[in-house]
């Protein structure tokens, strides 16, 4: 080896490390919004009239919130969650009492109220960690 010979420089993370810090820094609005108005209801009076509401727009809120977290998925991660059947009608009383009575519904409910948030938090704390590790080389190299 050549004592000479110039050292390359390479860029501290990979194209690949960009991606997943982009894909965890994506989902964690989408994953703590329904979390959020949770918290929001929680402080509201009259409780129960604001829960009632709160269920109801989330039971409403479910597939669009599902088709933005297939969409993030299938740009950032490219992983392609196949949609779930459609439902005719979706807002007449038959269609409601259909999506009632659908795991599916009931899935993607309990993904967007308990799994989410706990995925959000752990993005957080991901992202918190990787700043973390920016600024400590910043000091190291200082």
């Amino acid at each position: 080896m050549n004592a000479m010979a110039p050292l390359t420089k390479r860029a501290p993370w990979s194209p690949r490390n960009w991606s997943r810090l982009v894909f965890l820094a994506a989902g964690i609005p989408v994953q703590a919004a329904l979390p959020f108005v949770v918290v929001a209801v929680g402080f509201a009076r009259p409780r129960v009239a604001w829960s009632l509401l709160f269920l109801i727009a989330a039971f409403f809120l479910v597939p669009a919130l599902t088709w933005i977290e297939r969409q993030r998925l299938l740009s950032t991660a490219g992983i392609d969650i196949p949609p779930q059947p459609k439902i005719p009608g979706r807002l007449t009383r038959d269609g409601l009492i259909i999506a009632a009575q659908a795991r599916w519904t009931w899935r993607q409910l309990a993904y967007h109220l308990v799994v989410a948030p706990l995925l959000a938090v752990a993005a957080c704390f991901a992202l918190c960690c990787w700043l973390a590790g920016v600024l400590f080389t910043a000091v190291y190299t200082w």
